[in-house]
């Protein structure tokens, strides 16, 4: 690797950027190019330690949240034991719930926008003119550092897909073997026999736990406690649904990727009444965090 000239046009990035001493490597071997822009990171947060922003199609797709390893109460250990012991906050933004609950934990760290991302690609060059595509952002203490690639990653269409990883990096994730459109009837009939009223659209996600039983189809559901949104008719009637003695025998519990086992996870679940009356609920598409955060 080795340090290039490279013309930025950083100015409407981060406003904290503006003054911050830039330091430019390339690696022609990988055709990666990394800008590091040094300047502090307050996170507002106590315990975050550092932050990365994986971009693909020049939007964000997926954060992860490194807290720092000290806090073990924050990290609730249980959940840290074994060969794949996790100590960091995943959030996929193509899982509605996701960008929702990352908000509200880090209201004020900076997120980079698309037109913030496309600012950058257009204006770093090689000496050659070729062109690299932003794929991620790391926020550290101390500095900014972002990745640019000549080839972009694999593009594909997040939206309708299952996976946004083609090979989930821990294995599947817990999932709900049942008809979810069914479910979403059974809320919004139940919804509408209540009166609830429906002028605005009501947005919650729930954190829950789906438990690996002695017996493969005995899996069980717990729903904890609301990650966003307030306590209401409609949270109540989708937690009664989702845990009715119908729909609870349809969970089933994560399968390692290593091991092929089962096992006890945390997830989130995504529930919103629409202005029309009807219900959507989305969950997980794959694992990537056993704690569900």
């Amino acid at each position: 690797m080795k340090e290039t000239a490279i013309a930025l046009c950083l100015s409407t990035f981060f406003s904290l950027m503006i003054r911050a001493q830039i330091i430019v490597t390339e690696d022609k071997v990988n055709k990666v190019l990394t800008v590091k822009l040094v300047q502090k990171n307050d996170y507002y947060d106590k315990y975050t330690k550092e932050a990365a922003f994986a971009i693909r199609n020049d939007t964000i797709y997926s954060v992860v949240v490194y807290p720092k390893e000290d806090e073990l109460d924050y990290l609730r250990s249980e959940f840290y034991q074994g060969p794949f012991k996790q100590k960091y906050k995943f959030f996929e933004f193509n899982f509605k719930a996701d960008p929702l609950v990352f908000r509200k934990d880090y209201p004020k760290m900076d997120l980079p926008t698309k037109q913030q991302i496309e600012s950058i690609k257009s204006n770093v060059k090689i000496d050659s003119g070729a062109y690299y595509r932003v794929s991620r952002i790391c926020l550290y203490a101390d500095s900014t550092v972002l990745t640019f690639r000549l080839k972009p990653l694999p593009q594909k269409d997040l939206k309708n897909s299952r996976s946004v990883i083609s090979t989930p990096p821990y294995g599947r994730s817990a999932e709900f073997l049942g008809n979810l459109k069914t479910v979403e009837k059974e809320i919004a009939e139940k919804i509408r026999l209540k009166k609830v009223k429906t002028g605005i659209d009501s947005i919650i996600v729930f954190r829950a736990l789906v438990t690996r039983e002695e017996y493969p189809l005995s899996d069980n559901l717990i729903v904890e406690k609301l990650l966003f949104g307030k306590s209401s008719t409609f949270s109540k009637t989708v937690k009664d649904v989702l845990l009715s003695q119908e729909n609870r025998k349809f969970w089933r519990a994560a399968v390692s990727g290593n091991t092929g086992q089962r096992m006890t996870t945390r997830i989130k679940i995504f529930a919103q009444l629409n202005k029309n009356g009807t219900v959507e609920i989305q969950l997980p598409r794959f694992l990537a965090n056993w704690t569900g955060d």
